[in-house]
């Protein structure tokens, strides 16, 4: 996960693989940014692979955004993000 950040807005872009090996270090590094964050913006076109922890991860990530009213968006598309969406039943 790279994060970068202009105007107040984050730019999360995901990685490879977006496992439970990566979960905490990641949550880790939203939790810091969104904190400060006037937005985020999430970029899962590099995603070729994601578990239900990563998944949940992000899930919760949305939840906190629309709860803080914070704008949320999400760049690119990824297979693996949108079969694991339909596993879920939801829209990420």
């Amino acid at each position: 996960m790279i994060v970068k950040s202009k105007t107040g807005i984050s730019n999360i872009i995901l990685g490879l693989e977006c496992t439970i090996a990566e979960t905490e270090k990641d949550f880790e590094k939203i939790k810091e940014i969104s904190e400060i964050s006037k937005g985020i913006d999430l970029d899962i076109n590099q995603v070729q692979e994601i578990d239900t922890a990563y998944f949940q991860m992000l899930l919760s990530l949305k939840a906190w955004t629309e709860h803080k009213k914070i704008p949320f968006s999400i760049s690119g598309t990824s297979n693996p993000i949108n079969e694991i969406s339909k596993l879920y039943g939801v829209e990420l």
